[in-house]
């Protein structure tokens, strides 16, 4: 996959969502020297006390279970993840951070917010702070990185 081509297409536009350098990573092997430019996110979109009834397709659920596995936005991302996972596999500890933000901005290009369950209010949504969402992408590119050996209990 022709990393450039990836990376223009999933960089958001808006100034207000992402602020970024003029020199950016072309090819796994620029991200390394481009990683301080990485994009700079914000960590919502919406005020934390926000609550979202209903999520849109586009919109990543984070938890467990056969709601959030199953969710369009859900799948949708973790797609996205297994196109981008030999480049993370390869990566120095920095790129990979560079490379799970760029697959947060993926779904936020898509119009896709991360989600997650309000304690407060059941049955309704809030939006998950930055630093969550990086991680929820961090885990679904390291994801299937097992052997087969450790998945049989050898």
């Amino acid at each position: 996959m022709d990393q450039s081509k990836f990376h223009e297409t999933v960089m958001p536009t808006s100034k207000s969502r992402c602020i970024q350098s003029s020199s950016s990573p072309s090819s796994p092997s620029s991200a390394s020297s481009s990683a301080q430019s990485s994009p700079v996110h914000s960590s919502s979109s919406l005020p934390a006390s926000v609550s979202i009834t209903q999520p849109t397709p586009a919109d990543v659920i984070c938890g467990r279970g056969g709601k959030a596995n199953s969710h369009p936005g859900n799948v949708n991302f973790r797609a996205e993840a297994l196109k981008l996972r030999s480049w993370y596999e390869s990566s120095s500890k920095s790129e990979k951070f560079t490379i799970s933000s760029l697959l947060v901005d993926f779904v936020r290009e898509k119009g896709g917010r991360f989600l997650k369950r309000d304690a407060e209010r059941p049955g309704n949504w809030l939006e998950a702070d930055g630093n969550d969402v990086r991680k929820k992408a961090s885990q679904a590119l390291r994801e299937g990185r097992k052997s087969s050996n450790t998945l049989s209990g050898k």
